[in-house]
């Protein structure tokens, strides 16, 4: 990868605060820095693609004096339709008035939205929701039964609220539901949670959610049975991804006092095979943990770190012992293969293809700036060589 295209934030990103949607043929990038909001998208300029940032007034309005002194949490989305649906947690605290209840604010935006080439329609269509818990995370999911989306969002007094979908006299709002019927596993954690993933499969569902103080749980729910395992680690957990690699289920777990642990096989092993994966603990905090598919198909892990680097492990298959052999089962293990340098603190890691070439691209949210990293065409060129090559040697088996 080659770093292509980049801009410059004037106020400074949030943690949580990066977020991807689906516009037509193409991806838009959605960005909550301090008090304001961004939306920034590929476009022709001068015969040249380049990025275009548009802010959007999602929680500034000159009628709202409380909006002036809001200041981003965390932020997601979701598409819906030809539409998208904004979230985003803000503290709506004035420092004249630090004595205000219930400062917090959970913005819906977009909900009845029927397209969003017109942002400031979807900012218009706006929920308010008062929040009695100071929010930390946000995320979404959906409800596998019904495919429908479902908002999680991590409280600091160890609550996780759930908030879905309603119509009524045909208009959509979001309210608070019971977390407990349709994530049990998600009540009565024992620390505050800072990150949640889900991987919701044809016949199963897997959740992972990492604490405020290193605590960590997996559970894999099949045919209303779950099977959980925890453990405790050190310091906080600030990232968290599962991902799916054959008929294998693998769990990144990135740490802020800086590693970054691969737990291997987690439907057969649960919490037992974990690795450090290499020189992950040389770069300051883990902020971000993603994967990625590379040209060759083959998975990528990404650590995006305080230290202003991102790193990218290849998978290599690596020899079984026999009993694992007789399982069927391979593991890997995940080699660092390139370390990319970034002028600030590494905080989101986007995998989409936004200038609409047909490749995907990485989107690395840092601090103050916001870089696009597009494929080697080199790499490319070397793949289709390797698959073309591949091809001959079977028509050459095919016609013996």
């Amino acid at each position: 990868m080659e770093k292509r295209h980049s801009f410059r934030l004037e106020q400074p990103l949030k943690l949580f605060s990066m977020v991807s949607l689906r516009k037509s043929n193409s991806q838009v990038v959605l960005i909550g820095a301090r008090s304001s909001t961004l939306i920034a998208q590929f476009e022709p300029v001068q015969g040249n693609m380049k990025w275009c940032v548009y802010p959007i007034p999602l929680i500034r309005s000159k009628n709202d004096q409380r909006d002036q002194s809001s200041k981003i949490i965390a932020i997601d989305a979701i598409n819906a339709g030809d539409s998208a649906v904004i979230f985003m947690t803000s503290s709506d605290k004035s420092r004249s008035d630090p004595s205000s209840q219930n400062p917090y604010t959970l913005t819906i935006a977009g909900a009845n939205s029927s397209e969003y080439d017109d942002w400031s329609r979807i900012c218009n269509d706006r929920q308010l929701i008062t929040l009695n818990y100071q929010p930390l995370g946000i995320f979404h999911t959906n409800i596998r039964e019904s495919n429908e989306p479902i908002i999680l969002i991590c409280g600091n007094d160890t609550n996780i609220r759930a908030y879905e979908k309603i119509v009524t006299d045909g208009k959509c709002k979001y309210q608070a539901t019971d977390i407990g019927s349709h994530f049990p596993e998600l009540t009565d954690v024992p620390e505050s949670i800072l990150c949640i993933d889900t991987l919701l499969l044809e016949s199963m569902r897997a959740s992972a959610i990492g604490g405020q103080e290193g605590y960590i749980s997996l559970t894999i729910e099949h045919d209303g049975e779950l099977i959980q395992h925890s453990a405790v680690l050190d310091g906080p957990i600030s990232s968290i991804k599962l991902f799916q690699n054959g008929n294998v289920i693998n769990l990144i777990v990135g740490a802020p006092i800086g590693y970054c642990l691969l737990y291997q096989d987690v439907l057969t092993n649960g919490l037992s095979n974990v690795e450090i994966l290499e020189n992950s603990d040389r770069y300051d905090s883990v902020l971000k943990v993603d994967v990625r598919r590379d040209i060759r198909g083959d998975i990528n892990i990404l650590v995006g770190t305080y230290g202003q680097k991102v790193l990218i492990y290849r998978k290599i298959a690596k020899v079984q012992p026999k009993t694992r052999e007789k399982l069927g089962k391979i593991m890997y293990e995940y080699k660092l293969t390139s370390v990319i340098s970034f002028p600030y603190p590494v905080f989101g890691i986007l995998n989409q293809d936004f200038t609409g070439d047909g490749f995907k691209d990485l989107v690395v949210s840092s601090m103050y700036s916001v870089h696009l990293l597009q494929i080697k065409m080199e790499e490319v060129n070397a793949a289709l060589e390797a698959r073309l090559k591949l091809l001959q040697e079977i028509e050459q088996l095919e016609n013996k």
